[in-house]
């Protein structure tokens, strides 16, 4: 391993044992982090850790301590794994690591266009047990939260411009003032990702014990009797949910609309539920309401969301 100056002059080398790859990836990561990687340092060495993890078999490491409660990969090169769960990743590696004798994964670059937006050129290679190798690239854009990682989108490694473009609108989301997301919005795709996974304990977390359901649709679904049996009715009666947010005011109040079907919860507990049918326009009214009421609000988000289904609750 070398490093070298601003000036182009070499300032290290390294030498390692052939067999000692976590050693070597540890110190290219470390003086990275420490130099001209510093400002990505938190998040970096989050990434580090999840590596070793994955290369040492520690899943529960990898789906506990590093990842979030809402972590999930979504694919954009048409794999037929599709978008996964942490519980769906989880189970694809641990089938992998029943397949082969051996596999190791590393990321040969890695581009960060902010401290918690990356992209990397993932490397994994495989030894089957009869000694078969195996090899794959991919790229993957990674979003880190709270310090872990929260999300992972997928890109064929001929598909740079369009992972960096993706990544672009990543940042772009976040450094803005006026762009449209919050806390609670952020909390909201949270929810949907946890109704894709059909996670109902999780999504029963989501709620605060002060919730307060206010269905004003012409038409009203079913009485919330408890918020189990509503989220396991919902999951009953949908197999997609997609949503996109409208409007946002300070950081707990999202106003979301359906972009196909549709259901709504949030990672942090929810305090307050409204849904109005499309053409009333009463719910900008009472958002607005809402954000300037010097009444305070209970707990640390809410949700306005309308839902497309008659018998939806």
């Amino acid at each position: 391993m070398f490093e070298t100056d601003e000036d182009r002059q070499q300032i290290y080398e390294g030498r390692f044992d052939e067999y000692d790859f976590e050693g070597a990836y540890r110190e290219l990561e470390r003086r990275y982090f420490a130099g001209e990687g510093a400002a990505f340092a938190e998040a970096g060495a989050v990434g580090t850790e999840m590596t070793f993890a994955f290369n040492r078999g520690d899943l529960d490491r990898v789906f506990s301590e590093l990842t979030t409660p809402d972590f999930r990969v979504e694919t954009r090169t048409g794999s037929v794994f599709g978008d996964r769960s942490a519980a769906e990743l989880r189970a694809t590696f641990e089938e992998l690591y029943a397949m082969v004798a051996s596999t190791r994964i590393w990321h040969s670059a890695v581009c960060w266009l902010s401290p918690t937006i990356s992209v990397g050129r993932n490397e994994r290679e495989a030894i089957g047990h009869d000694g078969e190798m195996y090899a794959w690239t991919r790229l993957y854009v990674f979003e880190f939260r709270d310090g872990r990682v929260a999300s992972m989108w997928e890109f064929g490694v001929d598909d740079e411009d369009a992972a960096f473009a993706y990544a672009a609108e990543r940042v772009q989301a976040a450094a803005s003032r006026l762009a449209v997301t919050n806390l609670a919005s952020r909390m909201f795709e949270a929810g949907q990702r946890i109704l894709k996974a059909r996670d109902t304990d999780a999504a029963v977390a989501c709620y605060a014990e002060t919730f307060v359901y206010d269905d004003r649709r012409r038409l009203g679904g079913n009485p919330l009797d408890d918020l189990r049996t509503a989220n396991e009715r919902i999951l009953a009666q949908y197999s997609q949910f997609e949503g996109r947010t409208l409007a946002v005011r300070g950081e707990r109040l999202p106003w979301g609309g359906p972009a196909g079907r549709t259901s709504r919860g949030s990672r942090r507990p929810t305090s307050s539920c409204t849904r109005w049918t499309r053409a009333d326009d009463s719910s900008t009214r009472a958002a607005s309401m809402r954000t300037t009421s010097k009444a305070p609000i209970v707990n640390s988000t809410a949700a306005i969301s309308p839902v497309k289904g008659p018998r939806s609750p």
